[in-house]
């Protein structure tokens, strides 16, 4: 099963509770093998044992929570990496595409 590294799940589970967390890592463990962001591939090859059509519905709940912004999700984490990798007063240049 694919690890999620610890900078990540440090602050993840801060954002998400035990199940929550849980889905998460299998959302991301089955992207990480599959190569698609299909949906319906991902609610297909999904553990949970219910009918397709209540994994998907439960995989677009999931992903529709309100944790999933990038101001409370990815910023926390990028800044801790920043301040892990870097020394205070160090000039550094940051770049971020679409």
């Amino acid at each position: 099963m694919f690890e999620v590294p610890e900078i990540y799940s440090k602050h993840l589970e801060k954002q998400f509770n035990s199940p929550q967390y849980l889905v998460l890592l299998i959302v991301l463990n089955l992207l990480q093998n599959l190569k698609t962001v299909r949906l319906e591939e991902l609610a297909r090859r999904s553990p949970f044992p219910i009918q397709l059509k209540s994994r998907i519905v439960k995989l677009q709940r999931f992903l529709s929570l309100k944790q999933f912004n990038i101001i409370s999700l990815w910023f926390p984490i990028i800044l801790s990496w920043i301040q892990e990798e870097f020394n205070c007063g160090e000039v550094i240049e940051i770049v971020i595409g679409r």
